[in-house]
């Protein structure tokens, strides 16, 4: 993780989920509103902005895009909240192996490890949640009826 650095710049990433709470700090807006209200604080200069849009299975070329930017320019990632980070290992490790320094405005002292823990635990979670899913459906199906329509 970073430690502010004025003179230094970033480079802002957020991620807009299939369904946008409108008003809520994960919206597109909010993340924004976020980062900025931070990087205006900090007195600390934004040089790009990233969004991208949520899909599934997707491998989150503009999070790459933004890295890359970073790696170009000697930047530091910023985003407004840790949750499109814990929610997969895989991109965790993506920003953790860039070697970009990261910056998240709802947890600015948080580091790798935490990170880190909180994806296993956050996949291990969706694992089971989509277990529990497939019971339900599976005996929601041994219990319908079926009858002919007349």
């Amino acid at each position: 993780m970073a430690n502010i650095e004025h003179g230094k710049e970033y480079v802002a990433y957020y991620r807009k989920s299939l369904i946008e709470l409108v008003g809520s700090k994960f919206s597109e807006n909010g993340q924004k509103d976020t980062v900025h209200e931070y990087i205006n604080q900090s007195a600390l200069t934004l040089i790009a902005e990233y969004t991208e849009k949520e899909r599934r299975q997707s491998r989150r070329p503009m999070l790459q895009e933004a890295l890359s930017a970073c790696q170009k320019k000697n930047a530091t990632l910023i985003m407004a909240t840790i949750d499109p980070l814990f929610r997969n290992a895989y991109f965790l490790s993506l920003v953790r192996d860039s070697g970009v320094p990261l910056i998240v405005c709802d947890a600015p002292d948080v580091d790798f490890t935490s990170l880190r823990l909180l994806a296993r635990f956050a996949e291990r979670e969706a694992a089971a949640a989509s277990l529990r899913i497939k019971r339900g459906i599976a005996k929601a199906k041994e219990t319908v009826t079926y009858r002919e329509a007349p």
